[in-house]
């Protein structure tokens, strides 16, 4: 949003801004008094001549008139309006905006397949579009990760809840090995919250009885746990990667290389790259760059200063005189177009376009032999190709010498390394490994190992408790009278296997019990589903489904409710939100079905 508004501001004062006027610019007003006129016949033909002189200086994506139409339609709805819009697409494809504005008007006028169409061209044309393609993936990857550090929160915590009470029979049993049966319990609550009496809060908690949890748990779901906490782990290093490259603008290199590439207007990057001027003045490879991306603007008269400048600054260097001789050309000159074109052959023989270029100038002044002679040359140099060397300026005959990222790198190699990206990367790698080890990432780190060593002593010296299938009652070795079912308890061993041995009170009691035991759990582990999405297979020992359900549900139920009404505004203001929160509802809502509906029948 921010880059929009200041290529929306760039637009309304480029011409005064630059040192001199651009043609461009000055296009740009004609189109902006013939808006306020309402005439649709002199818009277009406004437009058109801005179309015209944009190719002229092979300036194909005009980026910023295109958002300028775009933002005037949006408060013009009309027959004006969608012209506006119409012609914003045609300067600039990619732009995003100018489908979804549309699609908004044809979802007003009810033209729903029209408005399905026009939504799915504008997402297309979002995923194109670089710098809103970049502001789309920094704020998926925010929700995405976010999204799956909170569901293998909630996935530790229906974990640890399921054999809390095992967990506090063990360290009951344990805390009686060690004091009177009357202190026992103190003991056994101080061993189950000792990250409380540490001064540790409640994640810590959480993790540190997760991490004990590790022994009752069946292979699978000891490898998902520790995938868990490592999970986890890097969570804030991410995010904070996250914040140190995805919320910053490309680097300068990278923003100038695009506009050359795609030969996009983008009046921001060129004015960062002229305020460089103090530092760089002296640079032959900055003079030649600056002219170039100021030719693509409009801005001709800026250009030939520039390369002026750049022959100042290395008198041997061909380019900047091929760049003067394509302008002198263009504005007629056809005697000063070949003296600067023969300086640039006595500097470099083998320049191909030099000897391409002053084959048509002579052709201009009607020296039809020698620019023969300079057209076999060129031929000779170039092959082939000779045709294609270059740029096409005004007249397509005469071509400009192509820049590219290695021009980029040489004028900005002089530039402090605090503006280069290397050193941006390297900033973020050294907050990614202190975040490594911060305080929310080394609680996950610690409570993973605390549970694999706590797995392998409790594994070799020490029992584990049970949870009786019947009854729901937590027992032991040591507390078990009987052997022959390592599923029931010594009671409903009595009771149901050994039922003329017990007394009928009994058994009803028991039987009771059982009863209580089935609601108990039942409405448990039905709540449980409906809570936290996966808990059932979880308990269920199906850890990979339950966390991916859980995940799943969690990035849907996000991003329907922060995600889309927050994030995507700032991507495109004339997204409209509702289709992505429908979509991503209803996702949420088909995890959450499957969630509640697996844990529904009877125990």
């Amino acid at each position: 949003m921010i880059r929009r508004l200041l290529c929306l501001l760039a637009v309304a004062f480029a011409p005064v801004v630059g040192e001199a006027a651009s043609a461009l610019a000055d296009d740009w007003i004609k189109v902006q008094q013939a808006l306020a006129t309402g005439d649709r016949e002199e818009v277009s033909d406004r437009i058109r001549q801005l179309q015209t002189r944009a190719s002229e200086c092979q300036a194909l994506r005009l980026t910023p008139y295109a958002e300028g139409l775009v933002t005037w339609a949006s408060r013009h709805p009309g027959p004006l309006g969608a012209l506006a819009v119409r012609s914003a697409r045609e300067l600039d494809p990619e732009l995003p905006s100018s489908y979804f504005l549309f699609a908004r008007w044809q979802w007003q006028r009810r033209d729903l397949l029209g408005a399905a169409r026009s939504y799915i061209a504008g997402w297309w044309a979002l995923f194109l579009f670089e710098p809103t393609r970049a502001m789309l993936g920094a704020a998926t990857i925010e929700w995405v990760v976010l999204a799956l550090g909170w569901a293998l929160l909630l996935a530790a915590l229906a974990q640890t809840l399921t054999f809390i009470t095992r967990l506090a029979h063990d360290a009951m049993e344990l805390a009686r090995l060690v004091l009177r049966p009357a202190n026992a319990v103190v003991l056994a609550a101080a061993i189950l919250v000792l990250p409380l009496f540490g001064g540790r809060g409640p994640i810590w908690l959480l993790m540190y009885l997760f991490a004990l949890s590790f022994v009752y748990m069946a292979l699978g779901q000891r490898i998902a746990a520790v995938a868990t906490c490592v999970v986890l782990a890097l969570v804030v290093p991410a995010l904070t990667v996250w914040q140190y490259t995805m919320l910053r603008w490309p680097p300068l290199p990278t923003r100038l290389a695009s506009m050359l590439e795609e030969r996009r207007i983008d009046f921001p990057s060129l004015h960062e790259l002229g305020d460089l001027g103090g530092e760089l003045g002296g640079d032959f490879s900055y003079h030649m760059l600056y002219g170039e991306l100021q030719r693509m603007h409009g801005d001709v008269d800026q250009a030939r200063i520039e390369f002026q400048k750049a022959i100042r600054a290395a008198a041997g260097e061909s380019g900047p005189r091929v760049f003067l001789g394509n302008v002198a050309l263009e504005d007629g000159d056809v005697q000063l177009a070949i003296q600067l074109y023969n300086d640039a052959i006595q500097s470099d023989p083998r320049n191909a376009l030099a000897h391409r270029n002053l084959s048509f100038a002579y052709d201009q002044a009607r020296r039809f032999k020698d620019g023969d002679t300079a057209r076999r040359t060129a031929k000779e140099i170039a092959g082939v190709g000779w045709q294609d060397l270059g740029i096409p300026g005004r007249d397509p005959r005469i071509q400009y010498p192509r820049l590219g990222r290695e021009d980029i790198d040489a004028a900005l190699a002089q530039l402090p390394s605090e503006t280069d990206a290397p050193t941006w990367l390297s900033s973020a790698e050294d907050h990614f490994v202190r975040a490594l080890f911060s305080p929310m990432s080394m609680v996950f780190w610690l409570c993973g190992i605390l549970g694999l060593v706590v797995l392998a002593v409790r594994g070799r010296w020490m029992w584990t408790a049970q949870r009786c299938s019947r009854c729901g009652k937590t027992f032991c070795a040591k507390c078990k009278t009987a052997t022959e079912s390592d599923a029931l308890c010594s009671q409903c061993i009595s009771v149901f296997l050994k039922r003329d041995l017990v007394a009928i009170d009994q058994q009803l009691a028991k039987q009771a019990r059982v009863r209580r035991w089935d609601i108990v759990s039942t409405v448990a582990r039905r709540v449980a589903s409906a809570l936290i999405p996966g808990s059932h297979d979880l308990a269920e020992r199906r850890p990979w489904l339950g966390l991916a359900t859980g995940v799943l549900a969690w990035i849907c139920l996000l991003g329907a409710v922060i995600w889309a009404p927050w994030a995507l505004p700032s991507v495109d203001p004339y997204l409209a939100i509702a289709p992505v929160q429908f979509i991503l509802g209803a996702g949420f809502l088909a995890l959450w079905l499957r969630s509640v509906v697996g844990a529904w029948p009877g125990r």
